[in-house]
């Protein structure tokens, strides 16, 4: 189950599902360059390079398979945040990078909301591990315990639900602090690293 409804690997099969992802990952370079004909070309190009390079082999896809070979490494805390760097910060990262690179940020202002983006995707993924285990599957949206149930790694299970969340609160600290001073407090990139961590799905 996912948002409450069966995934797509159930309703249509394994092989379509993972075609329309392919398809989906193909089009979500296609759109935005064909609606970004006001932006210098160099800003176009350099977003897309960001994006490319998140979901590839250094970004999601790499993350995806070190999260499957991760049996062997129980309890390396080096492991699992390597895991949610790439499988789920990569792509956070990327999201805010492409932003600020088509708002023609210049590199200082992009280095500081890189960092905030590796923070913000650090707490996404310790607070979606909490909640796989703390949460029901009518307030997730879909079927909670599934780590454990599959023997993956996590921040529960390398730190314990207690310390993990006491890293997301950090880590929602530290993803403000880099943008502080840029944008004003009541900006919504400033209120979004407290409300994916106080996230109950």
């Amino acid at each position: 189950m996912r948002r409450g409804k069966p995934s797509n690997h159930a309703l249509v099969g394994e092989t379509l599902a993972v075609l329309a992802g392919d398809a989906l990952l193909a089009q979500s370079l296609e759109f935005p360059m064909a609606q970004l004909k006001n932006i210098p070309a160099q800003n176009v190009l350099r977003a897309m390079r960001i994006f490319a390079g998140a979901i590839g082999p250094a970004g999601v896809c790499g993350g995806q398979v070190l999260d499957m070979f991760a049996e062997g490494t129980e309890g390396d805390p080096h492991y699992v945040r390597r895991v949610a760097a790439l499988k789920t910060g990569a792509l956070i990262e990327a999201a805010v990078l492409t932003g600020a690179s088509l708002g023609c940020a210049d590199e200082a202002v992009l280095e500081r909301y890189g960092d905030y983006a590796r923070h913000l995707g650090s707490a996404f993924q310790i607070v979606d591990d909490i909640l796989d285990v703390t949460s029901t599957a009518e307030e997730l949206g879909k079927t909670p315990g599934k780590d454990e149930e599959q023997g993956k790694l996590t921040h529960v299970t390398v730190y314990g639900v207690k310390a993990a969340g006491e890293m997301a609160e950090k880590e929602s600290a530290a993803a403000k602090e880099a943008l502080a001073g840029l944008l004003e407090e009541d900006d919504f990139l400033m209120l979004l690293p407290d409300y994916l961590v106080h996230r109950t799905c």
